[in-house]
């Protein structure tokens, strides 16, 4: 015998919805913040949890749906809103508290806000809204019925259907530009094409001799393994006197986390990276050490 939920059950459905189903993509899929397909195992499971809930219990696909609606504008609007506080640039939420609305995703909202990775978190609410309509289908499917729903609602899925592939196109938009300009050549794969004082034909070089040169108590130098090439560059034009081996033991290059705790802890000079956090920079005062950040790009 199933057991009856009647149309009070909507408070039920929304704690599924905005709790327990987050729960289990957060939980499961936090490594999809830096790989998409990370993300398929925990949809798969919230698609099996709809299913066996459905199997469960009589539930009226109406207001499962519609709890599920509930859920992807909240979780979308919660976002949209805090990014809009940071002006939508990803490296400014350097704080946690915003994404405490977005908790019951449990880890990934914790990993998203500590390691600044917010291009794939909106996947993760609209995953979870398709992939619980996935389960609720294949459990209709499996009873060999098919979805009874009017047109305004077929019409509202298809309306969000749409909004869902936009991340699609922009990911693939965004993919395409970076393969006609970025050409692959990524610093990371090879950085000994950039090391300085060496026959590379990778770093730039000024057309003219320079009017500034350091021959003594050479700057310890850091940063970011996508700002190496930059600064590589700078060091082999303004340094002389220098041989590779020993420009190797000065000019460093490693993540950005790294180049600054060396800097805080007087193991360089000058480090090369994005403007610090609100936590680096209390870290550095704890340190007692008084940062000089210079903008040369944006």
């Amino acid at each position: 015998m199933k057991r009856k939920i009647n149309r009070t059950s909507l408070c039920w459905l929304l704690v599924r919805s905005l709790v327990i189903a987050p729960l289990i993509v957060g939980s499961v899929g936090v490594f999809g913040l830096g790989w998409w397909w990370a993300m398929i195992p925990a949809l798969l499971l919230n698609g099996l949890n709809w299913y066996r809930y459905n199997k469960k219990y009589e539930v009226q696909i109406k207001l499962e749906i519609k709890a599920l609606l509930i859920a992807l504008g909240y979780y979308l609007g919660v976002f949209s809103v805090i990014l809009f506080m940071f002006n939508f640039d990803y490296l400014k939420i350097t704080d946690l508290y915003p994404l405490l609305l977005a908790m019951p995703y449990n880890l990934t909202s914790l990993f998203a806000g500590e390691l600044a990775l917010y291009n794939n978190f909106a996947w993760f609410f609209i995953g979870t809204f398709w992939s619980g309509i996935l389960g609720i289908g294949c459990y209709k499917l499996a009873l060999k019925e098919s979805f009874k729903l009017r047109k305004k609602y077929l019409l509202g899925l298809i309306v969000v259907l749409i909004i869902s592939l936009v991340p699609v196109y922009q990911r693939v938009i965004r993919s395409q530009y970076y393969v006609n300009t970025y050409t692959g050549n990524s610093s990371e794969l090879n950085l000994n094409q950039y090391r300085p004082f060496r026959e590379s034909k990778k770093l730039v070089h000024l057309n003219k001799k320079s009017n500034f040169k350091i021959t003594h108590h050479y700057p310890r130098l850091d940063g970011a393994t996508a700002a190496y090439p930059i600064y590589s560059a700078m060091a082999q034009t303004l340094y002389s006197g220098l041989n590779a081996k020993q420009a190797d033991k000065i000019i460093k290059v490693g993540t950005t986390p790294k180049a600054f705790n060396n800097l805080i802890n007087k193991k360089a000079d000058v480090i090369f990276m994005a403007a610090p956090s609100s936590d680096q920079i209390k870290l550095a005062n704890r340190k007692h050490v008084k940062l000089k950040l210079t903008k040369i790009s944006r």
